[in-house]
């Protein structure tokens, strides 16, 4: 994990991604709170193991990864 974080950038959510996931909810909320602020920050990838999470893979949006696929790529 030390060595992921040398060159990841992990933030908490601000409100602004906790108002955009309260006006456009999907049933999860902890989720909603996540996507947003990885799209109001413009994140490049999103690392999770949740399936849910997951299956929010968009085209023009961030590369979702199964922790997995994150060492798979790394190696």
């Amino acid at each position: 994990m030390l060595y992921i974080m040398s060159f990841v950038n992990i933030t908490q959510i601000d409100s602004l991604s906790i108002r955009e996931a309260l006006k456009n909810p999907t049933g999860d909320f902890e989720d909603d709170a996540q996507f947003a602020q990885a799209d109001g920050e413009g994140y490049d990838i999103i690392v999770t193991s949740d399936r849910r999470f997951l299956s929010r893979r968009t085209d023009d949006g961030p590369l979702f990864l199964t922790p997995e696929e994150l060492i798979e790529r790394m190696s």
